[in-house]
């Protein structure tokens, strides 16, 4: 997913504020690549992880449970940072909406 050229650049004279600009929008970048490949292969993680949470980093499934604090768990053990991980519950059972 492009990003628009100006989010990779920086008008700040600081060296270190630029790289943490750099840092944030790659952050960014993996985030929003693992949230569209979530949705891409979400058919087969209905079918292996009914009404878990699962958590998703650099495309692959790092944790799973049933209890999002054991999730948790399983980042901080593996030494993952839950803030640039994809997490999200997966119903057994998802409710239909109509809008």
């Amino acid at each position: 997913m492009p990003m628009p050229e100006q989010s990779l650049t920086t008008t700040t004279r600081d060296p270190e504020l630029a790289l943490d600009r750099l840092d944030l929008d790659m952050h960014h970048l993996r985030f929003c690549a693992d949230s569209e490949y979530f949705n891409s292969i979400w058919p087969d993680v209905r079918r292996k992880y009914p009404d878990k949470y699962v958590a998703l980093f650099r495309r692959e499934v790092v944790a799973s449970n049933a209890k999002l604090e054991r999730v948790l768990e399983e980042l901080r053990d593996q030494d993952l940072p839950a803030n640039h991980i994809v997490i999200r519950f997966v119903s057994r059972n998802p409710r239909r909406m109509i809008l």
